[in-house]
This record gives C-alpha cells, structure tokens and sequence, in this order.
C-alpha cells in the first residue's frame, strides 16, 4: 500500500510540473522537418515523418488526406484530418513541435485547432487551443517535460479532422 501511495504522489507531482509554451518559429535541421511534398496524394492510415522518427496517424473513423492546396507554406501539398484528427508519435522525446496550421477543408471550418501533448509513458503534459484561419499560420510549442505524443484535433462538435498542417518541424531542445 506505502508503493502505491509513493507511486501516486510521483505521478501527481510529475503532472504538476508538466506545462507547455507556446513557441516562436525554431529553426531545425531538415531531418526533423516534414512538409508532406514527397507524399503521394491520396488517403492514408499512416505517415513516416521526420526521415523515420515518427509516424502520423489519424485518430477516429477517417483518414489523413495528402492534398494540394492553395493555402500551403511549400508546394504543393498538405496534410489534413477527414473524419479523424491526427495524432503524431515520434520515438525520440522532443522538446518543440511547429508547424503552419488552417482549416476550412471538405466544406467544413473550425475556427480552432486543439493541440494535446503526452510524455514517453503517455501521461499528459498539457494542452493548448489556437484560433484558426483559412490562411495558413506558424503555431509552436515547447515543452516540459519532452512530449512524445501529441494529438491535432478540429473543435467542430461531432466532426474530427479538418485541421491542415504544413511544414511540421520538431526539435529536441
């Protein structure tokens, strides 16, 4: 019973130092960039991103969908959620994730976009929501502890997805 009641006072006390911030554009080596212009169009149940130290998957019924778009910060395409949001899993915790951010996708708008992040032992570390635009915008993140999860979600009520991403970039410092 003492292990547990230590184990639980661990828990709550890595959970009330755990915070994000939001960041400013970071710069980061092109290994740890990805930007969805070598994707093939089309739908998908999962992508390798950052040269192979994560994976993109969506989150709910739906797909990921690469596509054009004249919204996108590289061309020609982007990364966006229908019927799901997506969630990004990398192997190595980091410190920062960015990206640039919009909506208004299959004839839907969220006017937010919410962003969830968990540490290696998926305990969450916290969570931020920012407006969205159709034009696309530079959203970062640092935080603490390092995040090894973080779900991207669409605050439409009964609809997931429909937040674009573009230009993604991680760092571990």
């Amino acid at each position: 019973m003492k292990q547990i009641a230590v184990l639980a006072l661990a828990v709550s006390a890595v959970s009330a130092h755990a915070v994000i911030f939001p960041s400013p554009f970071f710069a980061t080596p092109v290994p740890l960039r990805h930007t969805f212009d070598a994707n093939t169009a089309g739908a998908y149940t999962n992508i390798p991103v950052f040269s192979g130290l994560g994976t993109a998957a969506p989150i709910g019924p739906g797909v990921m969908a690469v596509m054009t778009d004249p919204s996108v910060v590289s061309i020609p395409h982007l990364l966006v959620g229908r019927s799901a949001d997506v969630q990004i899993k990398v192997g190595v915790p980091m410190r920062r994730f960015g990206g640039y951010f919009n909506s208004g996708f299959f004839g839907l708008f969220s006017g937010f976009a919410s962003f969830r992040f968990f540490d290696a032992a998926n305990n969450p570390i916290g969570s931020a929501t920012v407006p969205l635009t159709p034009a696309m915008q530079w959203v970062g993140f640092s935080t603490f502890p390092k995040w090894s999860r973080v779900e991207i979600s669409g605050t439409i009520p009964g609809v997931q997805g429909i937040v674009g991403m573009d230009s993604l970039r991680i760092r571990p410092f």
